[in-house]
């Protein structure tokens, strides 16, 4: 995975090295806030009452004009992202279980398309996407018997790691709005994608009865096969005020994804061969620069 962002990287630079005058140049950056509805609500009961996560994602544009119909274009997304939650008396093997818990990603997620546009308002593209996930976790685990008296407690860290790749293919449409340089532009792209994921779970501390010992259990430290699909809807209206100035756009992004691990894990029984959903939505603004 490594190698395939490396490649579009090359790619990128390599077009950027062509001569000036056979070809245009479009870069800029963007930003936005977003809100992370994460797939970890479903991985086990004590996670359901997980809120929201949010964060601001921001990153590089840039776009290689080949001809007048055909470019080919690079963005990124980066940031963090993180939420929490409380689950309370959950019924586990014979103990109520309450769990204080909070979660924290870093995203990178890279999409590189290659762009043709077949009439004067609508293209077609084809591309490949990178993602990069990071996520960090630590929570606390409460165990009562039936009489509500405490039997353990725990400290738990836990981190896991997705690399996916993958193809993705879209449609796009954008067409003026008056004659004063504002526009209304819109793609809609769906995304097959592979990879791994990699748990690490550790229980740092452990205080059980009788006599309140304080003990620490191995964890979890696997990697495992990982299926995902999905799309992207992304909407936008911006300014175009001539030549020479900036563009300007606001739009939104909204991006829905299914994993499957595609491997048994005896030791998380219930997330293995199951799909998974995760959304993430948000607002964003962006300049983009002609060179």
């Amino acid at each position: 995975m490594k190698r395939t962002f490396v490649l579009l990287l090359i790619l990128f630079l390599t077009a950027f090295s062509f001569p000036v005058f056979s070809m245009e140049y479009v870069a800029g950056a963007r930003g936005g806030y977003f809100i992370w509805d994460s797939w970890l609500q479903e991985i086990h009961p004590i996670f359901e009452s997980m809120d929201k996560g949010s964060g601001v994602l921001y990153g590089p544009v840039g776009s290689i004009l080949i001809t007048q119909d055909l470019y080919f274009s690079v963005s990124g997304l980066f940031g963090k992202q993180s939420t929490s939650g409380t689950s309370e008396n959950i019924l586990y093997a014979s103990q109520y279980r309450t769990t204080k818990y909070s979660f924290e990603t870093f995203r990178m997620d890279i999409d590189s398309a290659l762009s043709y546009r077949f009439t004067e308002y609508t293209k077609i593209f084809a591309g490949y996407k990178y993602w990069d996930l990071k996520t960090k976790a630590n929570f606390m685990d409460f165990r009562y018997n039936t009489s509500d008296a405490l039997e353990q407690v725990s400290y738990y860290e836990m981190e896991i790691t997705q690399k996916l790749h993958g193809p993705a293919i879209g449609f796009g449409l954008s067409m003026p709005l008056g004659n004063k340089g504002f526009f209304a532009a819109a793609n809609i792209s769906g995304i097959y994608m592979f990879g791994k994921i990699k748990f690490d779970i550790d229980r740092i501390k452990q205080y059980q009865t009788p006599g309140w010992a304080n003990t620490t259990g191995s964890g979890i430290n696997n990697k495992f096969d990982l299926r995902s699909y999905g799309f992207n809807f992304e909407p936008s209206i911006g300014l175009n005020a001539g030549q020479g100035l900036p563009i300007f756009t606001l739009g939104l992004r909204y991006q829905l994804t299914k994993y499957k691990i595609s491997e048994d894990i005896p030791q998380l029984s219930g997330i293995d061969r199951k799909w998974f959903v995760d959304q993430i939505y948000g607002v964003f603004v962006g300049v983009l620069y002609s060179i």
